[in-house]
């Protein structure tokens, strides 16, 4: 087990009774591993942790997708990949570039080929 430092703050709100801010700090014991986690929860509270927090990452990102313009079955080819912690692909900086053109306005893109034109 390690002791992890937990903080919990309820913001003031007058309209619920609560006048200030309250917070409080305490010292936790996590487990050290999936076994550890296992032996003071049980499997079934284990697997129920890991499914919600797996499920919270890959909403997160499939939001994220949303907002980019991504379809339905983009966002669920990349969910189809999806394995949580591991450090996102990185786009190919000209499919970057591409796909930030593509969102200018047409203004906004005369512009942009007019100075990449004088080299800038």
């Amino acid at each position: 087990m390690s002791k992890k430092n937990v903080t919990a703050v309820v913001k003031a709100n007058p309209d619920k009774g609560i006048e200030e801010q309250l917070s409080v700090t305490f010292e936790y014991d996590l487990p050290d591993s999936v076994d550890a986690y296992k032996e003071k929860f049980g499997e079934e509270v284990t697997k129920s942790i890991l499914d919600q927090q797996t499920t919270i990452k890959v909403q997160a990102g499939a939001r994220d997708k949303l907002k980019k313009g991504k379809t339905a079955e983009e966002i669920q080819a990349w969910a189809s990949s999806f394995v949580p912690g591991a450090a996102p692909q990185r786009k190919d900086p000209v499919d970057k570039i591409a796909d930030l053109f593509a969102g200018l306005s047409d203004e906004q893109k005369r512009a942009f080929l007019q100075n990449m034109k004088k080299g800038a």
